[in-house]
């Protein structure tokens, strides 16, 4: 890819897991237990190419997941919710440089990503009692605001499948964090925190794929 070549794309990661519990009557939770979660995250690309195999651009990123659990457990509890549903969204705007290894003179490149974003991000969530064994229920309203600055370096495989698109995938990251937290009951802020983590994450939920085009791009 020469200098002054440009590509459009993006990627996307999704994973949903479910895990069911049955406790037993001689357990003080006794019953059964549904445990659900969804995740996805989206990032938009744009990169210009400032010297051959080397790009440097903007990013967009967009994610969201929410988690659910429920019970039948036969104890009523002011303190054990018997449901609780959490959605998280997240927002991040920021800048990458990307270097290409083409691998010979196959249609492969291995390459390497470096980005730095901010981004916003809010988590709420409900949780519903059953009080006092007397068959009301009641609901508590929780939620977080937090800032998000993010540093990451990614490996990944791409694959041009011809003069235009290239298919591929990142096999991981290692990010830096750091955050700054608002913790709110009902409107009401409760709390807040910061604190950073170095984190290398190369499990199924750091596995994206993703499509680009190419802009005038030369083998």
């Amino acid at each position: 890819m020469q200098k002054g070549n440009m590509y459009l794309g993006g990627n996307v990661n999704f994973f949903q897991d479910n895990f069911n519990r049955q406790d037993t009557a001689s357990n003080f939770n006794a019953g059964e237990s549904v445990n659900k979660s969804n995740f996805f995250s989206g990032t938009l690309n744009y990169g210009y190419m400032v010297r051959t195999n080397l790009a440097l651009g903007t990013l967009f990123r967009y994610n969201f997941s929410e988690q659910s659990y429920r019970t039948d457990n036969t104890v009523s509890s002011s303190f054990w919710p018997k449901e609780n549903i959490g959605k998280y969204h997240g927002y991040a705007l920021g800048v990458f440089a990307r270097k290409y290894w083409p691998l010979g003179e196959s249609m492969f490149a291995f390459y390497i990503q470096a980005s730095a974003s901010y981004g916003l991000g809010t988590y709420s969530s409900r949780q519903m009692y059953l009080e006092n064994n007397s068959g009301e229920y009641t609901y508590r309203n929780t939620s977080r605001k937090e800032e998000i600055l993010t540093l990451k370096m990614t490996p990944g495989l791409v694959y041009f499948i011809n003069e235009h698109f290239g298919a591929e995938c990142s096999m991981g990251n290692v990010t830096y964090t750091t955050t700054k937290a608002r913790y709110f009951y009902e409107e009401l802020q409760t709390g807040a925190s910061s604190g950073s983590n170095l984190r290398a994450n190369f499990s199924v939920s750091a596995f994206y794929i993703g499509l680009n085009y190419y802009f005038g791009r030369n083998y």
